[in-house]
């Protein structure tokens, strides 16, 4: 009777410990992106490295700018040629916004306020623009798992649904690191052209 016992508790006890396994194996994201938050506010960017794949944010960032300067381009230069050169031309311009956007500073603004820190490289904006970015300080936060080792946190910004979603990868067993920005198109309009 004893030993019948014993089995049963090492098994309660095997089993309590799975599932406070898989529930810290959960939410490992959710605690990752409370460090990276809590990091950001008190300005310790040694902390906050830990939970950037700068390489990835980069091109992720650099890669949609281009595209929406090139849309934007087409539309108002017929000749593909000089299309060509003139997007040449702006690649240090470009990579002057991602340099300023993918930083710790840069990142915490796209957080807390949904826009980019790059004001001084945008042409003046309208009246309406600044009445759509005032007021979408109303933004909510969803959390989702997008796979076992991806995790999107994502940010609504205004009542026509624009998103910005961050998007975070498993990196070992419980840690994850932002892995790339997924920028609405009305926000890379607003912000960069």
């Amino acid at each position: 009777m004893n030993l019948t016992k014993l089995i049963k508790s090492k098994q309660s006890v095997a089993l309590l410990s799975s599932l406070i396994l898989g529930i810290y194996f959960y939410i490992t994201p959710y605690l990752s992106i409370l460090r990276f938050k809590s990091s950001l506010e008190n300005l310790d960017y040694i902390e906050t490295n830990k939970f950037i794949n700068y390489l990835s944010l980069r091109e992720s960032i650099k890669s949609q700018i281009k595209v929406a300067l090139t849309l934007k381009a087409e539309e108002k230069v017929s000749d593909k040629s000089i299309l060509k050169i003139g997007i040449l031309f702006m690649n240090p311009l470009i990579n002057k916004i991602v340099d300023t956007t993918v930083s710790p500073s840069g990142l915490k603004a796209l957080l807390e306020t949904g826009r980019t820190q790059n004001l001084t490289f945008t042409k003046e904006y309208s009246k309406d623009k600044e009445t759509k970015i005032a007021t979408s300080k109303r933004q909510l936060l969803h959390t989702n798992y997008s796979g076992i080792n991806e995790f999107v946190l994502t940010k609504e910004l205004t009542a026509k649904n624009d998103k910005i979603k961050f998007v975070w990868k498993r990196d070992g067993l419980i840690h994850w690191r932002l892995n790339s920005i997924d920028l609405p198109r009305n926000l890379l309009e607003v912000e960069f052209f």
